[in-house]
């Protein structure tokens, strides 16, 4: 973004049908997660990142948070493939991944690790689902591939720990 090449990322790296499934260039399911398309895209991923990555970190150690992450973010990568109609990037997969995790977090555990009850949680993941469908060029199947997979993931690891 800062040397002007957004169409060199876009190109490279972004994920879309034709480039995953016809070209099958499939690391594109990784490289998207680190590209953003805005200064705004990144600074509202950071905020999540922070805000929840931290804590599911703290939770399950740093192995187990990399590979919720990764899962969260490639399966959001997936849906935007399958079911979207235009390339994207971002970590917006992945961080609602980590969204989804804290959910069931709070479900199972009350609001001890993430400061809030699960009514709230419930309308923050709602609020940031719905979000995305108010505004132009956001890949809401990402956002919903990465949110369903990482609560999935986490509720799988978090039984697994106990």
């Amino acid at each position: 973004m800062v040397t002007g090449q957004n169409e060199f990322l876009w190109e490279r790296f972004s994920v879309s049908k034709e480039t995953v499934l016809a070209l099958g260039q499939y690391y594109r399911l990784i490289t998207a997660m680190f590209f953003h398309g805005s200064i705004m895209h990144l600074a509202a991923n950071s905020i999540y990142l922070f805000y929840f990555g931290s804590r599911a970190e703290l939770l399950l150690g740093k192995v187990r948070y990399v590979i919720l992450y990764l899962i969260s973010g490639i399966c959001g990568g997936l849906c935007s493939v399958f079911l979207g109609h235009y390339a994207s990037i971002g970590a917006s997969g992945a961080i609602f991944g980590l969204l989804g995790a804290m959910l069931i977090l709070t479900r199972e555990k009350g609001s001890r690790y993430t400061g809030m009850n699960y009514a709230t949680m419930i309308l923050l993941a709602f609020t940031a689902l719905a979000m995305g469908f108010l505004d132009v060029g956001v890949d809401n199947w990402a956002h919903l591939g990465g949110f369903l997979s990482g609560a999935l993931v986490f509720f799988l690891m978090f039984r697994a720990k106990e």
